[in-house]
């Protein structure tokens, strides 16, 4: 027996490969959300992360705290992402992020890992920095989605996706208040201003809050 005759026979023993692209998002995927945005928000808080390419470092955030998972969200993400290319921009007021996977042979924790990813480098691949004197977000800064997922002022994440023409669309929504021309996040001390003292502090992050929904 060949070893590709014998790969066959196990394959088809197990069953059909599943297409993970078809199905729901599942806890693991959800834990995979959490953690790569609270590292990119926790990089933030510490002071770790670019502001743009010219070298320096965006400001500590004494008060930026973890996110709930949102199954609210998720519903509405899957049902947005399930448009595919007629999706088009999001209703106003809600807080969304998307992004095209061109190759839909990649994990979907890898998929949705690059995408989160992908809207967080628009704050470091920036040709100039922004200013953080006042720290505050505009549209026109092209820095958006990285805004959406950085901000205080946001509290919680729920993720979708779907697969059409060949391709997979990621889409998270997030519950904020943030606004044009308001302030991205407090500066100072990383946790310093944390509700319960910076002893419950965690990888640079307050706890989330208490009335967040689920």
């Amino acid at each position: 027996m060949t070893a590709e005759f014998a790969a066959l026979i196990l394959l088809t023993k197990r069953g059909p490969v599943v297409d993970q692209w078809e199905g729901e998002m599942t806890d693991q995927l959800r834990y995979v959300v959490l953690a790569k945005v609270h590292s990119l928000r926790g990089n933030l808080a510490m002071g770790v992360v670019p502001n743009g390419k010219g070298g320096g470092f965006l400001r500590k955030a004494n008060k930026l705290r973890q996110l709930h998972y949102s199954f609210d969200m998720e519903r509405r993400a899957f049902r947005r992402a399930r448009l595919g290319p007629f999706m088009g921009p999001p209703p106003i007021g809600v807080y969304e992020n998307s992004f095209i996977i061109k190759d839909i042979t990649i994990s979907l924790d890898i998929a949705i890992q690059r995408s989160m990813q992908k809207w967080w480098s628009e704050i470091t691949v920036r040709e100039e920095p922004i200013d953080q004197i006042q720290n505050l977000w505009y549209d026109h800064l092209g820095i958006s989605n990285w805004a959406r997922m950085a901000s205080e002022h946001t509290t919680d994440i729920g993720c979708g996706f779907h697969k059409y023409s060949g391709k997979g669309k990621v889409v998270c929504q997030f519950r904020s208040t943030l606004k044009e021309g308001s302030k991205l996040y407090t500066p100072g001390p990383t946790c310093n201003q944390c509700p319960g003292g910076k002893a419950t502090c965690v990888n640079g992050l307050c706890p989330a809050d208490l009335e967040g929904v689920c």
